[in-house]
């Protein structure tokens, strides 16, 4: 190809049209600012608005692929309380944090997320340009989201915009015989950036360049030239679930790339793949992503006269910190602070504000895990993926380690880098493959401290991250069968490892027990544990809630009982004339227990005021379909849901704001690490012959007041019945055993004679944000009434 004056998206289309084509080594591109959003994020909830790019983010001919924009759950009539979530997480309630928070324990972002697993976007919404990336507002102002935009503003041009990841490897061929003089170095860069800082929306692609040298040492990467420019692929947006409080869509991109098609002497074949999940719990204010990624080098036969090797490769996830507080560009005090402790885990967290100290009460914030090999806050000669100026200079140097930048204010152009050296060798025939994952987290809320004066993290920050995502209070469940094995601080009988308990990142909270009842569930501010079972619940959850009274002080409703739901005024619920039972879900205004988009709140008090039931501990048992306290539950579950629209259930539907995808409908859903397996479910009632197959979750959740949340409940009421039933026979003594946040039980039932109704096999996985999803192991039980254990075997 001449070099010629052309059009970026004259020259994208074309490179589209053709297998491959040679980017010239000058060319003037003009660029293309794209079009600035003109609609914000508010009308994207309860559920996110969805859509094609706009037509001028989009630089590659065809129809603009898929984007997301959404919005997090308003606080109004969720019964946050700031003051409770503080206490929760262990910090002092300072009463001018507590102002900034108008009461309320959480406030609305804004997020964006392409099909390219960008996390920036601007849709054509009904003709309109709608946009999103992150940002933030106040309680019930959404208003005030174009104030607070980070990322994709109505300021900054979207041709700047730089919001997502970059894949690279690098590939040699070594002669034989070193007298040669034919070595060749490969280098592949794939891309997905949005924008690439000259055309808005060009930040997608793959690159390549192929390199002969005559000695062994390998170039230098900064003047690599004639590149050749592959499309990046991608398998489309897929929304698996969208609820007023939880949002999970997913998507991968990739290239397959045939070398030998370029170069006749390398028969080999480069295969790449980037999964990514989004994850945005609505009300928090921080949405998640998990990156996976694979690179592979297929030799089909042998290189004549030399090796093949996968000598390095390296991930990022890069931003551009346009703004804060609509300050004006290049307003920004950012910090990298690199491999930080959060329960144990080690991460990397970055903190944004505006330099000007008046505007020093927001912080944008990210969180890499595990912590990158390399960072830094500003580096605008590699943030860009493009061959003018920057001759896609993508990877950062081995060993940079920029935290900050001095002179403040600056525009922080911020890379999260992990490089790994390889040097496999690539058989022939065969292949050398290399797989990774990034955690990424972006949010936006009140900082508690001076971080930029102190340097260091922020107090409120860091305990959000370690107590709701890093280091979620877990689950300690131990054999009911097991001898005492010691107690607790003050000798009191009651407080033994025999007891199901919840373990924080500070170790276990022991507290007094009610008139010498036993203490099972530990949690701070002396408080009553409550079990929880639906008051529209079968038989079987009912009996399955008797497995664990013995961790709870007080049994519960979710709701006023069937006969009694609608046939009093709300004022009237909770009396002794109904047995005394207490009901934790609150009344909306109206008596309803649900509100106009379908959430559940917890109740503040019960008892006439005299216990609380937010910032406690429940356990509930049975589904969410039965029990809306389960259901409550679900959407702060983030990391294995029960996926589902609940349309046509009689208990409390929602009114239209549950999207299930169809393939993941009433299924529970590992969202962690891009591997959503789904075990096996039978949910006929009574149980079929021929395989019948249940699945139980155990797990423990916290929502933004601090409740730690148990749930008991398996796909049908028998399910949950020997879900709770076999917490038993789960052993004490596994190493590393409490420190999973869900339990999966995967049943298979006898099929034949009277024994039909009971567990053959148990088969037990946990589910981790960290660790992800593995099998535990397997219990067997024989053909008797009740089930006699007969074998078990742990990993």
């Amino acid at each position: 190809m001449p070099n010629s004056k052309l059009m970026l998206a004259v020259l994208a289309t074309a490179l589209i049209a053709m297998a491959t084509s040679i980017w010239p080594d000058k060319i003037e591109i003009a660029a293309v600012p794209g079009t600035n959003p003109t609609v914000l994020y508010n009308t994207c909830y309860p559920n996110a608005c969805t859509g094609n790019l706009w037509y001028d983010h989009w630089p590659f001919g065809g129809t603009p692929p898929l984007a997301l924009v959404a919005i997090g759950s308003p606080a109004y009539g969720d019964f946050y309380n700031i003051t409770r979530q503080l206490v929760a997480l262990g910090l002092n309630v300072d009463p001018s944090f507590v102002k900034r928070f108008n009461n309320n324990g959480t406030n609305t972002i804004g997020i964006g997320f392409t099909q390219f697993g960008e996390f920036a976007a601007t849709i054509n919404y009904m003709g309109q340009p709608l946009g999103g990336g992150l940002s933030f507002a106040d309680y019930n102002r959404p208003n005030l989201l174009s104030r607070y935009e980070t990322w994709t503003t109505q300021i900054v041009q979207p041709k700047d915009w730089i919001n997502g990841w970059t894949l690279s490897l690098n590939i040699t061929f070594i002669p034989n015989d070193p007298t040669l003089v034919n070595y060749k170095y490969i280098t592949i860069h794939a891309f997905a950036t949005y924008s690439n800082r000259t055309h808005a929306g060009g930040g997608r692609g793959v690159v390549l360049n192929i390199t002969n040298t005559q000695t062994p040492t390998p170039p230098n990467p900064l003047t690599l030239k004639n590149w050749i420019y592959f499309p990046l692929q991608s398998s489309g947006l897929r929304i698996i679930y969208d609820s007023p409080r939880l949002l999970v869509a997913n998507g991968s991109s990739y290239a397959s790339i045939n070398l030998e098609s370029i170069d006749p002497t390398l028969p080999i074949t480069v295969n790449l793949k980037v999964w990514y999940t989004l994850i945005f719990p609505k009300a928090w204010p921080y949405a998640i992503i998990y990156y996976n990624y694979t690179v592979s080098v297929t030799q089909g036969k042998l290189t004549a006269g030399g090796q093949i090797y996968l000598n390095s490769t390296a991930f990022s996830i890069r931003y551009e910190i346009d703004q804060v507080n609509a300050a004006g560009p290049a307003s920004s005090n950012a910090t990298i602070f690199a491999k930080q402790q959060f329960c144990g885990k080690q991460a990397d967290i970055l903190h944004a504000l505006p330099s000007a100290t008046q505007f020093r009460n927001i912080t944008m914030f990210t969180v890499v895990y595990p912590s990158a090999t390399e960072y830094s806050v500003y580096a605008p000669d590699y943030i860009a993926p493009v061959s003018i100026p920057f001759n896609y200079r993508i990877v950062l140097p081995t060993g940079t380690a920029r935290a900050t930048y001095s002179p403040a204010p600056f525009i922080p152009f911020v890379i999260h880098q992990w490089k790994y050296r390889l040097d496999k060798l690539v058989p022939a025939p065969g292949a050398a493959t290399y797989s990774g994952g990034a955690m990424f987290i972006y949010g936006y809320t009140r900082n508690m401290t001076n971080w930029a004066e102190l340097n260091k993290p922020d107090l409120y920050i860091s305990s959000l991250v370690e107590y709701t995502i890093l280091g979620i209070p877990k689950l300690y469940l131990p054999s009911f069968g097991d001898p005492a094995l010691g107690s607790s601080p003050g000798g009191n009988p009651y407080h033994n490892k025999t007891y199901p308990h919840i373990l924080t990142c500070s170790g276990v909270r022991y507290i007094p027990c009610p008139q010498g009842g036993a203490c099972i569930i530990e949690i701070p501010g002396y408080e009553p544990v409550y079990g929880v079972v639906g008051a529209y619940s079968f038989v079987g959850d009912v009996l399955a809630l008797g497995f664990v009274t013995r961790v709870t002080y007080y049994m519960a409703f979710d709701v006023a009982p069937t006969d009694y739901a609608g046939s009093y005024p709300p004022a009237a619920i909770n009396l002794p004339n109904f047995g005394g039972f207490a009901v934790v879900l609150g009344l909306y205004p109206g008596g309803s227990f649900i509100d106009n988009y379908g959430r559940a709140g917890l109740a503040r008090t019960i008892f006439a005021g005299r216990f609380n039931v937010s910032s406690t501990s429940i356990v509930t048992v049975g589904g969410p379909v039965p029990n809306l306290m389960t259901r409550y539950a679900q959407d702060f579950f983030w990391f294995v849901p029960f996926v589902a629209d609940y349309a046509g259930v009689k208990v409390y539907a929602p009114p239209g704001t549950y999207y299930a995808d169809s393939a993941f409908k009433s299924r529970l859903v590992p969202t962690v690490w891009n591997n959503m397996t789904l075990l096996p479910a039978n949910t006929a009632w009574p149980p079929q012959y021929g395989g019948n197959r249940g699945l139980g979750v155990v797990g423990s959740t916290i929502d933004p007041n601090g409740t730690v949340i148990v749930q008991v409940w398996g796909m049908s009421a028998q399910d949950t019945y020997w879900t709770a039933w076999a917490l038993q026979y789960l052993p004490s003594n596994i190493p590393g055993y409490y420190g999973y946040n869900a339990y999966l039980f995967s049943i298979t039932y006898y099929t034949s004679g009277p024994y039909t109704y009971l567990p053959q096999r148990v088969d037990v996985y946990v589910v981790d944000p960290v660790v992800g999803i593995r099998p535990l192991g397997t219990l067997t039980f024989g053909k008797l009434i009740p089930p006699k254990l007969l074998y078990h075997s742990w990993t």
